[in-house]
């Protein structure tokens, strides 16, 4: 009479499990149909992310490089980089996130695409404006190919010297 009920409760409990196993698996399924589905929406917002993301820091940090007429070094550019992946991210908010990161397959591939992204992007604009010679016409970019000018310079002046100069 017991063996019965424990019988039955091990098939129970076995197509319980099954049952659940088929559900997560439709769950899963559905999701990546979606994903698919919506690939092209999903492409053109990231576009839009990395392309709002990339002008911002083309504009507060790259265009005083370029103008200076000096390359950046690989220390600039990883910090360039972090800041871009940094902004991408920020713009596109969690819920969209999770859904490129799932396209991507994980977050270091979704990562190293934006690196590859605007490392292509930005050696193509360092070439073409450092080819056509930028002309500098605002005051706030003088001062900045300045500072990058004389980066490296050593200040050969004395104190009382640099203070006489303000």
């Amino acid at each position: 009479m017991y063996i019965p009920v424990i019988m039955w409760s091990i098939l129970g409990g076995s197509c319980i499990l099954v049952l659940y196993s088929f559900l997560q698996y439709v769950k899963w399924w559905l999701h990546r149909k979606l994903l698919y589905d919506n690939y092209v929406t999903l492409s053109v917002l990231l576009e839009d992310k990395n392309n709002v993301a990339y002008t911002k820091i083309f504009q507060d940090d790259m265009i005083v490089y370029f103008a200076s007429e000096y390359r950046t070094n690989q220390d600039d550019m990883k910090k360039l980089q972090k800041k871009f992946v940094k902004l991408v991210i920020s713009f596109l908010g969690p819920n969209i996130l999770k859904d490129v990161t799932d396209l991507y397959g994980s977050d270091e591939a979704f990562y190293s695409y934006l690196i590859t992204y605007f490392n292509n992007r930005a050696t193509a604009d360092e070439s073409e404006i450092l080819n056509s010679k930028v002309n500098i016409d605002d005051e706030y970019l003088k001062q900045g190919v300045e500072y990058i000018k004389n980066k490296n310079k050593p200040i050969n002046r004395t104190p009382e010297e640099e203070y006489n100069k303000k």
